[in-house]
């Protein structure tokens, strides 16, 4: 994996498992990469999508954006939020 670590997420884990299957990750190369946490593949890139400046949070989101069994980007859009970056909270 190229480039310096900007900021991570962590997908929820599932009901009836007992770790989460992704991990996401923001780097200073403007790419944001979501890999595997599964034992078998553990750590195993399984989507990239550029993005036009460096991530500055992540956020797992309970929406149809991402396949919770391949670990694809379905729904890449983008929308301009100002020239600040947004700041991504859980609960």
């Amino acid at each position: 994996m190229s480039g310096h670590m900007a900021c991570l997420d962590i997908a929820h884990v599932p009901e009836g498992r007992q770790r989460s299957r992704f991990l996401a990750i923001g780097s200073y190369n403007n790419t944001i990469r979501i890999l595997s946490l599964d034992p078998h593949d553990c750590m195993q890139a399984l989507s990239v999508q550029s993005v036009t400046a460096a991530p500055e949070s992540l956020l797992f989101l309970k929406v149809q954006a991402l396949d919770m069994v391949t670990g694809q980007l379905l729904d890449a859009r983008s929308r301009f939020l100002g020239r600040r970056g947004p700041k991504l909270f859980g609960r």
